[in-house]
């Protein structure tokens, strides 16, 4: 499980790296990802 925060959704939507590999494992189901409503 991981804590995604702000930096890592736009940096991962907009610039790729490991960011973007992040959000890649979270949409694939390999990792789960905790986030607050303010982000989402």
């Amino acid at each position: 499980m991981i804590v995604i925060d702000t930096n890592v959704v736009i940096s991962g939507t907009f610039f790729g790296g490991f960011p973007r590999r992040i959000l890649e494992a979270v949409f694939k189901g390999e990792v789960s990802a905790i986030a607050s409503p303010e982000i989402i």
